[in-house]
């Protein structure tokens, strides 16, 4: 599988006011697509300010099987994001990768802002794209992290929520079995 709309209620919006920006290391193919600010960064915990703003995104994460942080951002597309996979360097964090591998689907994505339907789009092993739908009553999806290749169109004013953590595989296998029962129509294999 993959792709999969998530069965948990939507994120409410978030404030990013006062929140300081930092340069990633983006790697080369990722240079100019997205602007993004990190709102967990490894091994420091929500970034200050957070926290006090949105008290309500703690409550929300309930619903999220996260076992431990690794890092989460918040991309503001810039332009069309060509085809790629997330995940390109496994062995930055061995123990990330192993975790998120067996538990594929589980690129968690949360859109804030932007189009739900037909600008995100995975390509397949003959270059052929899909375009995803994602359903009114949910704003969470997850792609598969370590081999699907995916893009997206260019989408004024988008902004996803990119939380990357380990996962509790029981959790996230209860997540995935609720949600594959609710939006089978949706699932891209």
């Amino acid at each position: 599988m993959r792709y999969l709309p998530i069965d948990i209620p939507k994120l409410a919006p978030l404030d990013f006011s006062g929140i300081q920006k930092e340069n990633m290391d983006l790697k080369p193919h990722t240079k100019g697509w997205f602007d993004p600010i990190y709102v967990i960064t490894e091994g420091q915990g929500f970034k200050k300010g957070f926290a006090e703003k949105n008290p309500h995104f703690f409550e929300w994460l309930q619903h999220l099987p996260v076992k431990e942080w690794v890092y989460a951002s918040v991309q503001y597309q810039l332009k069309a994001i060509g085809p790629h996979i997330d995940m390109r360097m496994p062995n930055d964090n061995l123990d990330f990768y192993r975790n998120v591998h067996r538990n594929e689907p589980c690129g968690y994505r949360i859109v804030l802002n932007g189009s739900h339907n037909d600008v995100m789009y995975l390509v397949d092993d003959y270059g052929n794209k899909t375009y995803t739908k994602l359903p009114e009553d949910t704003n969470t999806y997850v792609i598969n992290y370590t081999q699907g290749i995916h893009g997206t169109e260019f989408d004024e004013g988008r902004c996803v929520l990119l939380p990357a953590c380990l996962v509790d595989d029981e959790k996230h296998k209860q997540i995935i079995e609720r949600s594959v029962k609710k939006y089978s129509e949706y699932i891209i294999f």
